[in-house]
């Protein structure tokens, strides 16, 4: 429940306009399918194998570019992109759209999962 107080002497739509954008600031849970959630678990995929993009980019196929997009949400990776990761990592689609872990060649799952646990300690 989000709490935020209002000075009594603000008027209605005073106190409307603050809660609002209080709530819009609110931090919300990242659904799995959205570009930022992809463009985070295609960064781990890359940081789990120890490539730069650029190396990445080149054992991909993809344009560095098209891949620096895709990192930082600005686009979607496509399906055409996303099979070139595919069939170059060992990854699964399942990873990289809707972030199921279950298909991960070990390796990488191991290294995801250790990269994670060290952002969640800074």
């Amino acid at each position: 429940m989000l709490r935020v107080f209002v000075k009594p002497e603000y008027t209605l739509m005073e106190q409307i306009h603050t809660l609002w954008k209080n709530r819009a600031m609110a931090k919300q849970p990242i659904r799995p399918d959205s570009k930022e959630a992809i463009a985070e678990r295609l960064t781990l995929t890359r940081e789990a194998m120890g490539m730069k993009q650029a190396d990445f980019c080149r054992l991909v196929g993809i344009t560095p570019q098209a891949w620096n997009n895709y990192e930082e949400a600005v686009n979607r990776i496509s399906i055409d992109a996303a099979l070139k990761v595919v069939q170059a990592t060992g990854i699964s689609l399942d990873w990289i759209y809707r972030g199921y872990e279950a298909l991960l060649p070990q390796h990488i799952a191991q290294e995801i999962r250790r990269i994670r646990d060290l952002r969640s300690e800074q």
